[in-house]
């Protein structure tokens, strides 16, 4: 009889065989393969060597670029930064005129992009790695501090744009992280759902608009 595979086999294999490739810059090979893996099986699930073998290297080859595993998860977690700092710069706010629907539209792209990537998510937050402090993410959170101070200039905002990131920032993170969790009040939401669970958490923070 032949064995069942799973699905979830079936995904890792999918997803290990397009990050292996003919490669110029074995550093990038070496942090996509790294992606790959998290994106399969978590930050916790693979060896450096086994990075080396997706990437189709020796697996002594790492260590030209990176002094340790850590020290390639680093590199993952910024490359998720990146991608998070260009989901969220690609919202269309003008779609939007009240700059608070704008804060609201980005804080669903930060939890949006948490569901796509929950594991590549679970490591850019990680507190068991300690990872340095990202220009990729603060600039994402700059981008939403620049619209908390639109939303301040038109008198949306009961509190300054730097306590108003902080807090719109931890709602945004506490939802997604709920959600990706599985905690069964948040794991079926729709996105209408998430959008009316930050709009009701966010309206503390709001005034009201000027005439």
């Amino acid at each position: 009889m032949t064995p069942r595979r799973s699905p979830q086999a079936g995904t890792e294999r999918s997803l290990l065989a397009k990050a292996g490739y003919h490669h110029g810059n074995l550093r990038s090979a070496l942090i996509e393969s790294a992606v790959a893996l998290v994106r399969a099986r978590g930050a916790h699930r693979f060896t450096l060597a086994e990075a080396a073998r997706v990437a189709g290297v020796t697996a002594a080859a790492p260590y030209r670029h990176f002094e340790s595993r850590e020290e390639l998860l680093a590199c993952v977690a910024e490359s998720g930064f990146e991608q998070l700092k260009v989901a969220m710069n690609a919202v269309d706010l003008t779609a939007w005129d009240d700059p608070l629907d704008r804060v609201i539209a980005l804080g669903m792209e930060y939890v949006q992009f948490a569901i796509r990537e929950p594991q590549l998510f679970r490591l850019m937050f990680s507190v068991e790695e300690r990872l340095p402090a990202s220009a990729a993410g603060l600039a994402a959170l700059d981008l939403l501090e620049q619209t908390l101070e639109q939303a301040g200039r038109a008198g949306r905002l009961t509190v300054d744009a730097g306590t108003a990131k902080r807090a719109a920032w931890a709602l945004a993170h506490g939802v997604a992280i709920l959600r990706i969790d599985g905690m069964a009040t948040f794991e079926s939401d729709t996105t209408t759902d998430i959008a009316s669970t930050l709009r009701t958490l966010l309206t503390g923070l709001a005034g009201t608009p000027e005439a």
